[in-house]
């Protein structure tokens, strides 16, 4: 019996299907590699592959990581397991009660007693992230009413996931040894990638004060929350609004170029200038749509994927009743901490709106399938027909770019 567990370890060394194993290597990589031009293409957005839509070579790559991950599984099992298997079900273990505590003895103890803490304390350290990762993946929460899955089964799925996996992973060791099996996990590790998706919206209660109705039928508002493709999409699908302007505000005439503007040094920001009917839609509703949906106004000089000042959370009052409004709701909703932090939004003085270039105008109508449009901007509009249903409007409003040149 003490030759068997002698010549173990040497009959552990060889596979019973190298090839298959190599090949399985090979095909996870070939796998990997077939997913980079769609990553590479996702470039503008963050590399955040959420919400695309698979074209035919990333299909290809997923099945062939799947294929290889079973292969390499397949030809990690070793030369003559059965016999080993055999064998070693017939040795017998007995603890030593009278032998003496050496280092790694100690050692082994103190691994053990940081395993049970770490795992002791995981339902704690996943309440912690819980807020954030509902956030980014959509989950069910206060804050994001429209999911469908519940943020509270996070903690129950980790701790799950854990006992799980410690008989799994200690099934496969016990089977293709305890190399083999880290060096699988390895593989199944480099194989695969989590993907991001665009923030969630946020219900909100109306603004406690709100610009009265005068008799007048046509107003403005300019709103600055990010790339003002997704803030033109959003507010052309709202009832009362007559036109969408994607364009520039908070700094000079003469630096209002996208590509100026976004070298962040203007004072600008990607702005939307939003015509609208008074008598039909108030300017705290569009506020409201404007925080709840359009984007998230948390976020510092920046939203999604894009960075800069020129992407800042802002709002440029056309005049004193609109700068009392937007205040008193900034306000009001940092009173109710309905965020999970605090909003940066700004007022700023309206020095004035200038248009952007036209291929910039109704870009979410016109590009609904790019990256960037599908992952950030296409879920907003979702989440107004559903957290707005009765200023909603499924046909969007266009602007007559020919009219704007």
């Amino acid at each position: 019996m003490a030759r068997v567990a002698a010549d173990q370890p040497t009959r552990l060394r060889h596979f019973q299907h190298p090839v298959a194993f190599w090949l399985g290597v090979l095909a996870c990589a070939a796998g990997v590699g077939l997913h980079l031009p769609m990553y590479l293409g996702s470039r503008d957005v963050g590399y955040h592959m959420a919400g695309m839509t698979p074209d035919s070579s990333m299909i290809i790559g997923m099945v062939l990581i799947v294929a290889g991950l079973i292969l390499s599984l397949y030809g990690l099992v070793p030369r003559g397991s059965a016999a080993i298997r055999r064998q070693v079900s017939q040795l017998r273990v007995r603890a030593l009660d009278d032998a003496k505590l050496r280092w790694p003895h100690v050692a082994l103890l103190i691994a053990m007693a940081l395993a049970i803490t770490i795992d002791v304390m995981k339902p704690t350290t996943l309440s912690f992230v819980a807020p954030g990762v509902a956030k980014e993946y959509g989950l069910k929460s206060p804050v994001n009413p429209l999911g469908h899955i519940p943020v509270t089964w996070l903690p129950l799925a980790g701790i799950t996931g854990t006992v799980i996996g410690s008989f799994l992973w200690g099934w496969v060791g016990d089977r293709i040894g305890r190399r083999a099996s880290i060096l699988f996990a390895g593989i199944l590790f480099v194989s695969t990638h989590p993907a991001h998706s665009s923030e969630a919206a946020v219900v909100l209660a109306p603004p406690a004060l709100d610009e009265p109705v005068n008799g007048a039928h046509e107003e403005t508002a300019v709103l600055a929350g990010g790339c003002f493709w997704g803030g033109q999409g959003v507010f052309q699908h709202v009832n009362g609004v007559t036109k969408v302007v994607s364009g520039y505000a908070g700094g000079q005439a003469q630096t209002a170029q996208y590509e100026t503007v976004s070298g962040g040094q203007t004072g600008h920001a990607e702005s939307v200038q939003i015509t609208y009917d008074p008598t039909k839609i108030t300017y705290g509703k569009l506020l409201q749509i404007y925080f709840s949906v359009a984007h998230d106004p948390t976020e510092l000089n920046r939203q999604g994927p894009d960075s800069g000042t020129q992407y800042r959370s802002a709002i440029f009052p056309a005049n004193d009743m609109q700068k009392r409004v937007a205040q008193s709701y900034i306000a009001q909703l940092d009173k109710a901490h309905v965020f999970p932090a605090p909003i940066v939004t700004k007022t700023d003085p309206l020095k004035g709106f200038y248009p952007a270039e036209s291929y910039h105008q109704n870009y979410l109508t016109l590009h609904p399938d790019a990256p960037y449009i599908a992952i950030n901007d296409l879920p907003k509009v979702e989440n107004l027909k559903h957290l707005f249903p009765t200023v909603y409007r499924d046909k969007p409003v266009l602007l007559n770019v020919a009219s704007q040149q």
